[in-house]
């Protein structure tokens, strides 16, 4: 009898742990301690952090029926010594062959994103990883011309997967993921023809400056990661209104939206896996050629498709170097637009400029593309048809 009653115990404490682990599967990691690896190399042991929850409107749905227990990761320990090895004298983190300039701390919510990184959204990080060697090279050369960390092209990554026509529903566009007034804020054009946030160059000089602000205000690059998301004055505020100088102490509880205290934390996950995706099971990731091209000025007015017969490339591929043209044509009534063209095919192009004057001189008269089509606005009324307008 006894013997029986000791059993069914057991089997009830069993029960009850699997479907505490799989809660916490679902909900997010357990409220436990972190450890953080700064510029001095130290470990420090601090207050837990709240659960982390995925952000519907970024990601998909999590494949059916996921193998938990197939996940590829390296134990807290490997990553730790893998984050804490020897600075070298730029004062970077360094491991063999890998190397970080920003702070890594590893906890919890690190350790449940690069789960969720692995097990629910796979084949999303795994296109993440594919456009890395497209356009990593431009974004590191931007970055360290402004005397920024190189790691910071995780935050285009957590953005958008690093796709400069990515845009979200909150209207904010590109690479980097500018609402409309801080593009403009920072010097990107927004308009008819034109919206800089998909220029994968421009934008990155944009969003390297808002950075650079952002650290000057907040003297962490935490914080200023907080900030690129929540905005700054969020940011200020509840640091003023709860006494807190650390985003880990912010993060801590409801002091921060829900999507900025899982910020920073899928940032550092994004980075652990980006550096070595073999070891976290992304193996075989067909990698995009780097962005290569030549820039010259081409008359206003021209149509990409028009220059890419000229150079006997495909239309796809000059889109793809020029994607902040809306329209596909060099603005009107600008003047010479610096056009991107492929490697290689700028003096084609160059010997061929007079053959664009006619749609220079088009352009002149008016807003017209290729095709002789003309464009104007028109201010809808109550109760206008389409047919109304388009007698017009």
């Amino acid at each position: 009898m006894m013997k029986a009653f000791v059993l069914g115990l057991c089997c009830c404490f069993f029960l009850f742990g699997c479907a505490t682990e799989q809660t916490a599967q679902k909900t997010g990691p357990a409220k436990r301690g972190y450890l953080t690896f700064g510029a001095d190399g130290q470990n420090q042991k601090d207050s837990p952090d709240p659960d982390a929850q995925a952000l519907d409107d970024v990601f998909s749905k999590p494949p059916e029926n996921t193998i938990v227990k197939n996940i590829i990761r390296p134990s807290k320990e490997e990553i730790k010594q893998k984050v804490i090895s020897e600075l070298n004298e730029l004062g970077q983190l360094q491991t063999g062959q890998v190397s970080y300039d920003i702070p890594i701390t590893i906890n919890d919510q690190v350790e449940y994103f690069i789960n969720y990184y692995q097990v629910s959204i796979p084949h999303i990080f795994r296109k993440w990883l594919s456009r890395t060697t497209r356009y990593q090279p431009l974004i590191h050369e931007v970055l360290a011309s402004h005397g920024l960390p190189k790691d910071l092209i995780y935050v285009a990554m957590i953005e958008s997967g690093l796709n400069p026509y990515a845009f979200s529903p909150a209207n904010a566009c590109g690479m980097w993921q500018f609402i409309r007034t801080t593009g403009e804020r920072y010097g990107l054009t927004v308009d008819e023809y034109l919206d800089e946030r998909r220029d994968p160059v421009k934008s990155t000089v944009a969003a390297a400056k808002y950075l650079t602000d952002l650290y000057g205000m907040f003297g962490s690059w935490y914080l200023a990661a907080a900030g690129y998301n929540a905005g700054e004055g969020r940011i200020m505020k509840a640091m003023a209104k709860n006494d807190a100088q650390d985003y880990w102490e912010l993060s801590n509880g409801q002091k921060l939206p829900k999507e900025t205290q899982e910020y920073v934390p899928r940032m550092i996950a994004a980075a652990l896996i980006a550096k070595e995706p073999a070891r976290y099971g992304f193996t075989d990731i067909e990698y995009l050629p780097p962005l290569t091209f030549e820039e010259l000025d081409v008359p206003e007015g021209v149509h990409l498709d028009q220059a890419a017969g000229i150079m006997q490339v495909e239309a796809a591929e000059m889109k793809a170097l020029n994607p902040e043209l809306r329209r596909q044509i060099t603005p009107p009534g600008a003047g010479a637009y610096k056009l991107r063209v492929p490697a290689g095919k700028k003096e084609i192009l160059l010997a061929n400029l007079d053959k664009l004057t006619s749609h220079r001189e088009m352009a002149a008269a008016g807003p017209h593309l290729l095709t002789g089509v003309s464009y104007r606005r028109h201010t809808v009324c109550r109760g206008e048809a389409l047919g109304k307008i388009a007698r017009k």
